[in-house]
């Protein structure tokens, strides 16, 4: 079994200096990853500690430079609300920057304000994730690319998406507790990763994911 940190990139306690002295700490007791939280642009009174947060992806590659073992990630990144090219290209980026040290948990996302304030449309975002993801595995090979979007209109072909990441695959967890993000989980991801609700009811939800097809032998990999 390992274990993670989240880290505190947003609320009160977010800071800098909170952040450096987390992610060193937990690299000193030997955890296995550290993890941002992400938010870009909440609405206010939004009765959450989001309103306040660094940046996710950009707060990995600081800390690409200030640690040298611990896995670096983002739960969750939200990423039908980014524009995916940019947002793989600066994954890829801090993969190179860390020494192949970058995980990912991704999600539709929850809040509609968010979208609405990017730009997105919040209604097809589980549609537009799944292609995104197989955007982020097309582009995660490197070399000259091809790709044809439906939901997104994304086409290109003969890109080149240079220098590769350090890793030739990356780890992607599929974040939800929906019977979509299940799904989402057994077809694109390398493991699901919900959030603990009472245990009684996460029993019922770790039940109903290993009764689907693909879901016994899909690893759980929980945000507490």
């Amino acid at each position: 079994m390992k274990f993670g940190v989240c880290l505190p990139n947003y609320g009160e306690t977010g800071s800098e200096d909170a952040l450096r002295k987390v992610a060193i700490k937990s690299e000193e007791l030997g955890y296995d990853s550290v993890w941002t939280t992400d938010h870009v642009l909440m609405p206010t009174k939004s009765e959450t500690p989001y309103e306040s947060i660094l940046e996710s992806v950009t707060s990995l590659a600081y800390l690409a430079g200030i640690t040298s073992k611990v896995k670096l990630g983002i739960s969750s990144l939200i990423l039908a609300m980014r524009n995916p090219i940019v947002t793989v290209k600066q994954l890829a980026t801090v993969d190179n920057l860390s020494g192949g040290r970058l995980m990912l948990a991704t999600s539709a996302g929850w809040n509609e304000k968010e979208f609405d304030y990017l730009g997105s449309n919040f209604h097809d975002r589980g549609r537009r994730l799944d292609e995104y993801l197989q955007l982020l595995r097309t582009l995660w090979n490197g070399g000259l690319v091809r790709f044809e979007g439906k939901r997104s209109r994304i086409t290109f072909d003969q890109a080149v998406f240079e220098p590769q990441p350090v890793q030739r695959q990356l780890t992607v967890w599929i974040a939800g507790n929906s019977k979509a993000a299940m799904s989402r989980a057994i077809t694109y991801g390398d493991a699901w990763h919900p959030n603990v609700p009472p245990l009684a009811i996460f029993k019922n939800l770790v039940a109903e994911f290993r009764k689907l097809p693909g879901g016994e032998r899909k690893p759980i990999c929980v945000r507490i």
